[in-house]
């Protein structure tokens, strides 16, 4: 299971700043099909590097950009699979990663992409086979960290030209993998699993946890305050690095997938049934946002 085949077509939502969420939601539809006659495509991820330019990407090697919500131009199809998550450090430098092992990056704000697919390193298949990438997060020009299937773990000091592999301690499929810093970091994914890292991600530790269920996102604002979203409608905060997680009480019972914060006190959590909620206090209350649309958010 990736999060880009949780559900045949999606529309993503993109999480915007506190004044705008306040006058509620637009829908944007359209954005999905860059040319007539072209399917839609499941969105799995949305950034805003700067200002209103915006970026997103889905299935079947989908890459697609605006300045204004309206009109998307999409990008050369590059690979032929789900592509799942996508990371912009700044206007210019922009990474993707997708299935099979890909990552995309382009150094010119999108005019050009390159592909690379990262070797099964470590893997224990036989015939080893490319892992499944969900998840790519940069905390500056150089040092970055992909999440993905199989437990895989990957981190780069050169700004992505090259990757070397991490231990995480688990065959868990990590949905998503976060860092506040170039030592602080958390990835979470299949079955409950919560993984913390203070070295950059040389030493992977299991932090207990009080579910099962898969776990989709993982956002914090600092290193003391985080969220987790998973399934069964899980949404878990911390305000003392990840000792101790709570449960928030929302109406949810579906997937809870993104998350994403615009300073340390207001964030987003979006999911299954246009499910939306906000916090204005990092996380320790939530409030529910009408989102117009019963279509599954993912990001």
């Amino acid at each position: 299971m990736s999060k880009g085949s949780l559900a045949a077509v999606a529309l993503t939502m993109a999480l915007v700043q506190p004044a705008v969420a306040e006058q509620g939601w637009t829908d944007a539809r359209g954005l999905s099909k860059s040319a007539e006659g072209t399917p839609s495509v499941s969105l799995n991820s949305v950034v805003f590097p700067e200002g209103k330019l915006v970026w997103v990407v889905g299935s079947n090697g989908y890459v697609a950009s605006s300045t204004d919500g309206s009109t998307w131009v999409a990008a050369s199809k590059l690979v032929d699979t789900e592509l799942n998550d996508v990371f912009f450090r700044d206007a210019q430098h922009g990474w993707v990663v997708g299935n099979d092992g890909w990552v995309l990056r382009t150094d010119d704000g999108g005019a050009t992409w390159r592909s690379s697919q990262i070797e099964p390193v470590g893997v224990d298949s036989t015939p080893a086979r490319h892992v499944d990438l969900y998840s790519i997060h940069f905390v500056d020009k150089n040092n970055g960290w992909i999440a993905g299937d199989e437990g895989a773990l990957y981190a780069t000091q050169n700004g992505g030209a090259s990757w070397f592999e991490q231990r995480s301690g688990t065959r868990a499929q990590l949905f998503n993998v976060h860092f506040n810093d170039k030592k602080h970091g958390w990835a979470v994914g299949t079955k409950g699993t919560i993984l913390r890292t203070v070295d950059g991600g040389m030493t992977w530790v299991i932090r207990p946890q009080s579910t099962r269920a898969d776990l989709n996102d993982v956002f914090f604002v600092d290193n003391d305050h985080g969220v987790i979203t998973g399934d069964e409608g899980i949404l878990l905060t911390t305000s003392n690095s990840g000792e101790i997680w709570k449960r928030a009480d929302v109406p949810a019972k579906g997937r809870l997938l993104g998350i994403c914060f615009s300073g340390k006190k207001n964030g987003w959590v979006v999911g299954y049934g246009g499910f939306i909620a906000r916090t204005g206090d990092a996380g320790a209350s939530w409030t529910m946002q009408e989102s117009g649309t019963a279509s599954n958010l993912y990001s």
